[in-house]
């Protein structure tokens, strides 16, 4: 088992804020403070040692701890990080704040409707559906190749 980005999520950093999409929900998130520091550090098997390493690389204090828990759980309860079983490529992180700041989870939902109708998303390993109707609209060509030679 181990904790990752869901399926659904495409996520993103930008200097020191993630911007994250759940391309089923439509909404979109922005992730501020330690929480993006914990976050670097995906894939990890187990929550606790994770978050006891990142304690060991960023030095939070006690407060940003409690906070940057409960934005964790915030983000598993919208299913932007989901627990999978299976092996793993674990990664070493390498990012850190300049400046310590909490964590924060901003949800927004002003462009739902276009991330929900996207349909470039919803093309899977099989490729474009095909329409049901495989009539095609064009009109037909007119004699062979030769004969416009």
């Amino acid at each position: 088992m181990f904790y990752q980005w869901s399926k659904k999520v495409v996520a993103d950093r930008f200097e020191e804020e993630l911007v994250v999409a759940h391309l089923e929900k439509g909404l979109y998130y922005s992730v501020r403070g330690g929480i993006v520091e914990l976050l670097d550090a995906m894939p990890f098997d187990d929550a606790s040692r994770g978050k006891l390493e990142w304690i060991d690389r960023c030095n939070p204090d006690p407060a940003e701890i409690e906070q940057t828990q409960k934005v964790w759980e915030m983000m598993l309860k919208e299913e932007l990080i989901l627990e999978y079983s299976g092996q793993m490529d674990r990664r070493k992180p390498d990012f850190m704040l300049e400046k310590r700041i909490p964590s924060e989870l901003l949800t927004f939902g002003d462009m739902q409707d276009l991330l929900a109708l996207d349909i470039i998303h919803e093309v899977d390993d099989e490729g474009w559906p095909e329409q049901e109707n495989e009539e095609s609209s064009l009109p037909e060509r007119s004699g062979s190749d030769e004969d416009s030679a």
